[in-house]
Parts: structure tokens; sequence; C-alpha cells
């Protein structure tokens, strides 16, 4: 998605908050979609709204793994370890079809819930003087949209604050 210019409001006197500096002249849209945007002054998702000159030591994490997975690893290679030992003591055959069986399913439970629920992609940063959450989404691509606008538009500010 190219930028593309809008035009900022004008908020009134009583809203702005001292810290915030009065918008002057049209901004650059880096992002928009359902409720998250990016511009050249304001990071908006989830109801929440950032001042893009304040944000700073951008950082993307991934979440925790759907318990299935986990659960389903576990009990995977603890029938493996208990198809080892019946094969130790029965027919190696006979080991290694119990344990094909056994290990197969919660291996196949394991690969549908890291598939149908994949870790959450996380897109924390410094804001005033705070590390927080801005941003998360298990949509892979929407969040590296949403993170390419917000380097972008961070990149930006951090170099006109150098320029003046």
């Amino acid at each position: 998605m190219s930028a593309d210019r809008i035009s900022s409001r004008q908020p009134s006197q009583s809203s702005r908050q001292p810290s915030q500096r009065p918008p002057s002249g049209p901004t650059t849209r880096y992002y928009r979609d359902r409720d998250i945007e990016v511009t050249g002054r304001w990071f908006r998702a989830s109801g929440r709204q950032y001042e893009i000159a304040q944000l700073s030591n951008l950082t993307q994490a991934l979440g925790t793994v759907h318990p299935g997975v986990t659960v389903g690893l576990v009990i995977a290679v603890a029938d493996a370890a208990l198809a080892a030992l019946i094969a130790g003591f029965a027919s190696p055959s006979l080991g290694v079809v119990i344990g094909l069986s056994t290990i197969s399913i919660p291996v196949i439970v394991a690969m549908v819930c890291a598939n149908r629920w994949p870790p959450r992609h996380e897109l924390w940063a410094e804001y005033r003087g705070s590390m927080i959450q801005l941003y998360a989404s298990r949509d892979e691509r929407e969040y590296g949209q949403v993170t390419r606008a917000l380097n972008r538009a961070v990149e930006t500010a951090h170099t006109y604050d150098l320029d003046s």
C-alpha cells in the first residue's frame, strides 16, 4: 500500500493535551484498515492512540504457541518412550506398530492446533518512558503491513526531528 496525503482536523483547544503540538498542514497516511491507522503523527489501534514522535525502540515479538501444540508434542514424546519400552520387552515389530499408531494422533493434534491458532505477532515500543504493546495479530500479512507502515512513520518523524 502506498502512502497518501490526508488533511488533518484541528482539535479544539480544550481537548488538546499540553504535550501535543498543534497539527499544521497535511499529514501522510501510511496504513489504514478497520480499526488500525498509521499516519505521520499518530498510530491508532484498538481504540488507543499514540503520538508517532514519542515512539522509539520498536520491537517485534512472537507470542506463545497454543497449549494444544505443547500438550500434543509432550504426549507424542511420552508415547514414543512407551513404544520403545514395549519394543524392548516384546517384539520390535509390535513396538513399531504401537508407536506409530499412538504417536500419530497427538502429532496430528499438535499440527492442527499450530495451523489453526498460530502464535500472535506482537509489536512493542517505548512510549513516554514505558515499554508497551502497541499491536498484536495472528494474521502475519496484516501484521507485516502495519509494522512496515509504523517503521516508515517513526523513521520519517525521527529524521524530521534531526533536521529541525
